[in-house]
């Protein structure tokens, strides 16, 4: 952290702000000595919190981070420089969070992330001039500081792992909120208890190996598209098991043959089931000579 912010002809640093509801807000202001002082020259300052007294810091060129929580209308973080002081306070950065309750339910557990708590921490500011943190991402102090239960289920998350998604908008909740959904996902809000995940495109993603295993823990999905990719192996049976799956493409991929029975029987009684036949691939691998 290299940037601060200093009065100047003056002993004292405000930051205010009015808040626009009366949730509970959480604040990390962030210090650390950016000057190197002379021998005779100390820096030293009192934190107030809505006039409440926080403590005396003299900060380092290590980053001290201070957490603050209140929850009234109106914020005034004082840094006053004490009398043993000769150098005025000093600020780094501040971020405020707000904590917020989700007014959809999170996706299942099954499907995907666990959230524990129907709370969330929403980054709403930072001070415009500071530089931003190299030392704590947004996500760790979230998880450093707030007691959520953050569990990852098998499937949606297994499938970012198995197929090294990082090119996606795949972070957070794969649900919720509805507005972020993951790319890919459609998802359905009206369970009674957790939002379940009902559609899967995947395709032309560049997904090579085999058909991950966490896929048969979507039990609620009724489309999956995995068509033009690298996908190689058989074409597992518990796709077949996936009861409410009504439309599978697997089309332009290089899957071991035969598809499995259980499948093509299923496609007898409603299931949409697209992939390359023989022929289809022969010519397919014509064109590549």
């Amino acid at each position: 952290m290299s940037t601060a912010i200093i009065p100047i002809n003056s002993t004292e640093l405000y930051y205010r702000w009015n808040a626009t509801s009366i949730d509970e807000y959480i604040i990390y202001v962030h210090l650390a000595e950016v000057e190197i002082p002379e021998s005779n020259q100390k820096r030293e300052f009192n934190i107030y919190n809505n006039e409440i007294f926080i403590g005396t810091f003299s900060p380092s060129t290590n980053i001290t981070t201070i957490m603050l929580s209140s929850n009234s209308l109106t914020y005034e973080l004082i840094l006053r420089q004490t009398l043993n002081s000769t150098l005025p306070p000093i600020l780094n950065a501040i971020e405020v969070y707000t904590l917020k309750q989700l007014l959809q339910n999170q996706t299942d557990d099954q499907d995907g992330r666990y959230i524990h708590s129907l709370l969330v921490v929403t980054y709403i500011s930072v001070y415009s001039s500071i530089l931003p943190l190299n030392t704590m991402t947004r996500t760790d102090a979230i998880i450093m500081v707030f007691p959520l239960l953050l569990k990852l289920a098998a499937a949606i998350w297994g499938i970012k792992s198995t197929y090294g998604l990082t090119n996606l908008n795949w972070q957070g909740d794969p649900c919720v909120p509805q507005q972020y959904a993951w790319v890919g996902l459609y998802c359905n809000y009206n369970a009674p208890r957790a939002a379940r995940i009902r559609s899967l495109n995947l395709s032309s993603r560049g997904l090579s190996g085999e058909i991950a295993t966490v896929l048969a823990n979507l039990t609620m999905l009724d489309s999956l598209d995995l068509s033009n990719n690298n996908l190689t192996g058989n074409v597992p049976k518990f796709l077949a098991e996936l009861d409410s799956l009504t439309i599978l493409n697997l089309m332009g991929n290089n899957f071991t043959r035969p598809i499995p029975a259980e499948l093509l029987a299923k496609s007898k009684k409603g299931l949409r089931l697209r992939f390359d036949t023989s022929e289809q691939k022969a010519k397919a691998n014509q064109h590549l000579f």
